[in-house]
């Protein structure tokens, strides 16, 4: 019976960005070897996900810069992208998935959860 492995890691970042969804995800897709992602959108907001073996991102851009501190009082007024990373492989780590991000976003991210 295949069970789907549990997260070993999930952490939360977040930032402020005029770029692209597809952008981020390309750049996300090319460096973890992740299927393409799966994008959806909704009125004030769209989100992409996709996963391998080893990781998972939930990646999502809003229109307005205090919609994501609606969701999660723990994330400031002032930033339209939340990524949700999952870690399932020993393999990743948080602080080289932060600095590809700020290196993808060129702006500090922050990391609001990690558990």
């Amino acid at each position: 019976m295949d069970q789907k492995p549990e997260s070993l890691t999930k952490a939360i970042f977040i930032c402020k960005s005029d770029l692209l969804l597809e952008t981020v995800c390309s750049k996300l897709q090319a460096e973890y070897n992740l299927p393409l992602f799966v994008f959806e959108e909704h009125s004030t907001w769209e989100y992409a996900i996709s996963h391998n073996t080893g990781i998972k991102f939930n990646v999502t851009k809003t229109e307005g810069l205090e919609t994501l501190a609606t969701w999660n009082t723990a994330i400031p007024d002032n930033a339209n992208y939340q990524i949700i990373v999952n870690i399932i492989s020993d393999k990743y780590l948080i602080q080289d998935i932060k600095r590809l991000l700020e290196g993808t976003f060129l702006t500090d991210i922050i990391q609001i959860q990690n558990s």
